[in-house]
């Protein structure tokens, strides 16, 4: 899935490796190139920020009924802070 982030632009897969385990791996990057003069001394500047992202995501072994969605998620907090 494509993303934006930080490290610049990327992509991740993710998938199940064994029942309740996940998988996600990644890669991003950015490059940015800038040339400035002043007063005739010329300033060149690269920027390279990269990152290859490995995660593990351990899913708890309650019925899959149970998991709270990202629009829950996001209800529950606002409600807090509303309250």
């Amino acid at each position: 899935m494509p993303k934006a982030g930080t490290l610049g632009w990327g992509a991740d897969v993710v998938g199940q490796i064994i029942p309740h385990l996940n998988g996600r791996v990644g890669v991003s990057g950015l490059g940015i190139d800038v040339e400035v003069s002043s007063d005739r001394i010329d300033y060149d500047g690269d920027l390279t920020l990269e990152g290859i992202p490995l995660l593990l995501g351990i899913l708890p072994r309650v019925a899959s009924a149970s998991r709270i969605s990202h629009q829950q998620m996001r209800r529950m907090v606002l409600c807090r802070v509303h309250q």
